[in-house]
């Protein structure tokens, strides 16, 4: 009985498959080869056919290739072996190859992988100058401290001295530029250790007096903003295991997010609040809503909102308090609508 013309000949596999076929013996040299051969690595059946496999192999890759066909001929199939294959105009393509021995006969099937290996190799090139520059920032934020260091030094040195009225100002806005600088290196070595996996480093405090230290936070932020009305309702039952200094400055962080860009004309609040298992501190600002598309990277470093940049620092302060907030096995919510936007931070008092 004559076959239809839509029968299916599993035959015709070898004839229309993008992968390369082929058959060895136990020479290592090809028998039979299929036209994908032609296709992907540009040699024609003659040309392949009764030569080695060891002829069209990259020259690194030789001797891994040799000793996995030594373990086909032993019984061992080759699964998932990638090595590069010489085009016929001298280039080289990765290929994956499986290999399967049968009775001195070896069948295998290989497929190019060529753009998955040039992904792969863009992605270790891109991970890679990313860790290069994380381990850079952290050199440059320790080594700055030293010459900082030194102004600081000078600077308090000159406050004993007897200044003119104009001379006393310049000293104390040098000194105010002086502690943005230890700031921006104190973000910048907390962004350091986060991304290389250290993470935010804690000096827990099992009995800690957060209300206190809030309190000295809201007066710093007050003193350096005084054209914003600031308040305050902190009402945390007795203390808190924590790490008072790197609550604090999550607290900061968030307050100066809320003066930059929230509305100047309207009043920050601070609230802090405790039950037996739950600490939870909110700063809560009017102005105009966080959109979606900045909500997406809120706490991603470096990452600036549009309409009102600060310009005092490196955009780290979100991404740090919510470093801070994790490492307290905790973390921050917002909600931000018409009336006013809110950050809140919630940790266990465990």
């Amino acid at each position: 009985m004559a076959r239809s013309e839509t029968e299916v000949r599993p035959e015709r596999i070898w004839d229309v498959a993008p992968d390369l076929f082929g058959i060895l013996d136990d020479t290592g040299v090809f028998k039979k080869t299929n036209p994908a051969w032609q296709s992907v690595l540009g040699w024609a059946p003659e040309e392949i056919e009764s030569r080695s496999f060891s002829e069209f192999l990259h020259p690194e890759d030789s001797e891994a290739t040799i000793a996995a066909f030594h373990d086909l001929i032993a019984g061992k199939p080759a699964l998932h072996f990638e090595n590069r294959y010489r085009h016929k105009d001298g280039s080289y393509v990765w290929l994956s190859w499986n290999a399967i021995p049968e009775n001195g006969i070896y069948y295998c099937t290989a497929r190019d992988i060529s753009a998955d290996k040039l992904n792969k190799s863009s992605l270790d090139s891109s991970m890679e100058q990313a860790q290069l520059r994380e381990q850079f920032i952290a050199v440059l934020g320790h080594d700055l401290r030293n010459p900082l260091a030194a102004v600081q030094a000078g600077i308090n040195l000159l406050e004993r001295e007897d200044l003119s009225e104009r001379g006393a100002l310049i000293l104390k806005e040098s000194a105010k530029s002086t502690k943005r600088m230890f700031d921006m290196i104190d973000d910048l070595m907390d962004f350091a250790r986060s991304r290389l996996g250290s993470g935010v480093s804690l000096n827990i405090e099992e009995n800690a007096d957060l209300s206190s230290a809030l309190e000295e936070v809201l007066q710093e932020i007050a003193v350096s903003h005084p054209e914003v009305t600031f308040s305050s309702d902190i009402e945390i039952n007795g203390t808190v295991r924590c790490d008072v200094p790197r609550v604090s400055q999550l607290v900061s962080n968030l307050l100066a997010n809320a003066v930059t860009h929230g509305d100047s004309t309207a009043p920050i609040t601070l609230l802090a609040s405790s039950d037996e298992a739950f600490l939870e501190i909110s700063i809560i600002n009017a102005g105009e809503p966080i959109t979606d598309s900045v909500r997406e990277g809120l706490f991603e470093p470096f990452v600036r909102e549009e309409v009102r940049p600060s310009q005092e620092g490196l955009g780290l302060g979100l991404f740090i308090a919510s470093e801070i907030a994790r490492a307290h096995g905790g973390s921050i919510l917002v909600k931000s609508d018409d009336e006013q936007t809110r950050f809140t931070f919630r940790m266990p008092r465990a």
